[in-house]
């Protein structure tokens, strides 16, 4: 469901000034993991809720949702695969993003924003995913940068989880 439309999306040069040294095998672990970090803005809460709302129709096992920032309080759903870590101080982010296995951005249609947490990913060779809007002004021609709709984003998900070997494919498409 679109949030607006008709919004003029306009490219803003910016880059974080901090690289985190992330240590990571992303293949070897029993419990998938997916993370996404974010405000509590209506852009965010929508695209996470509607992602959550979308996952749990799934039959899985062995899949955490780990989130981290003030979206943690407008998260609506209640289900003991989510993990909520709230504000995170800076000098930690480095153990969540090591925690994680995939970086999910699951921005609503036509919705705009800087897009830091996937500049930060991409900076930081984290492997992400997401849906058109996340990646809106940043070249990439990725399939995994350019899904169109969240809907579509949780099935990518749980591809990738049957799947591990497309986490290499990701990181290098992240790169």
């Amino acid at each position: 469901k679109p949030i607006k439309s008709n919004i003029k999306i306009e490219t803003v040069n910016y880059c974080p000034e901090k690289k985190y040294k992330i240590k990571k095998n992303y293949n070897n672990k029993e419990i998938f993991k997916i993370g996404f970090i974010g405000s509590n803005n209506p852009i965010n809460t929508s695209g996470i809720n509607n992602f959550i709302d979308n996952f749990s129709k799934l039959d899985f096992k062995n899949i955490e949702l780990h989130i981290a920032g003030l979206v943690c309080d407008k998260i609506n759903s209640q289900h003991s695969w989510i993990k909520k870590h709230y504000i995170i101080p800076e000098e930690e982010l480095v153990e969540f993003y090591e925690l994680i296995d995939l970086l999910i951005n699951p921005m609503p249609i036509n919705t705009t924003g800087l897009k830091i947490k996937t500049v930060v990913a991409i900076l930081n060779k984290i492997p992400i995913i997401g849906t058109k809007d996340a990646f809106t002004g940043i070249k990439t021609s990725s399939r995994w940068h350019q899904i169109d709709s969240i809907e579509n984003l949780v099935n990518e998900v749980y591809k990738i989880f049957n799947n591990r070997k497309f986490i290499d494919e990701i990181k290098i498409a992240s790169d």
